[in-house]
């Protein structure tokens, strides 16, 4: 047997101010689906494989962070506005 994780899905919130001013974020939920892969003795799929229920993650991801000059700049590798529209 060989498991498996395969993202299937993901997803980006709207961009949100958070902490000390010019330090944006967004929430990302990733869609993950576990695979149990069969092999048989030769190493040949089997059809005895089977997929799990999907599972859900979630994680803050920055994307702007404050300067001291009061404005914000994007971290890599978000490339867009600072801060965003």
């Amino acid at each position: 047997m060989v498991p498996s994780l395969e993202t299937v899905g993901e997803a980006d919130s709207a961009p949100y101010q958070a902490g000390a001013g010019g330090d944006w974020f967004v929430d990302r939920t990733t869609a993950l689906l576990p695979f149990c892969n069969y092999y048989n003795d030769l190493g040949i799929y089997s059809l005895r494989s089977y997929t799990l229920a999907p599972q859900l993650s979630a994680q803050r991801i920055a994307i702007c962070k404050a300067t001291p000059a009061g404005g914000s700049i994007a971290i890599a590798p978000y490339a867009g506005p600072c801060p965003p529209r």
